[in-house]
């Protein structure tokens, strides 16, 4: 979607009058969103026959027999399987922690982003206007 939004995004600028830009800019979205879904169904879809058609040819060519049916007892062992229960939980540690530590930065960081685009495009709209403040 990124090459997509990147080839596109200038086009939008260099064809489309101001006027209709929002507009424009709205349908785009929608037709990203259906590229976004769509994309994700032929995956999805792909998904099973490839793990079998290349993946099993892999694991036969790096592993033996027995050294597979050692890895399918681990996978299948009960502290393997406690870990796959409690590793999203973990993960959520972990990032709550990360976010903890991150936000006065990054808070920081978006005050100064926010400082210099009004600098840049003018006030921000008064909170639930949707309309700019007006200027001095």
């Amino acid at each position: 979607m990124q090459d997509l939004i990147a080839n596109w995004g200038p086009k939008l600028d260099a064809n489309v009058p101001k006027a209709k830009q929002a507009k424009a800019t709205e349908e785009l979205n929608a037709e990203l969103k259906k590229y976004a879904d769509d994309t994700k169904k032929v995956i999805s879809s792909k998904v099973s026959k490839i793990g079998t058609d290349a993946m099993v040819p892999a694991y036969a060519e790096r592993f033996t027999v027995d050294e597979l049916k050692q890895l399918a007892a681990f996978f299948e062992s009960p502290a393997v399987k406690k870990y796959q229960t409690a590793a999203p939980e973990l993960g959520n540690v972990f990032v709550q922690k990360l976010l903890e530590a991150a936000r006065p930065e990054v808070a920081a960081r978006a005050k100064q982003f926010n400082d210099t685009a009004t600098k840049i495009v003018g006030s921000a709209p008064p909170a639930g206007t949707g309309k700019p403040a007006p200027k001095k």
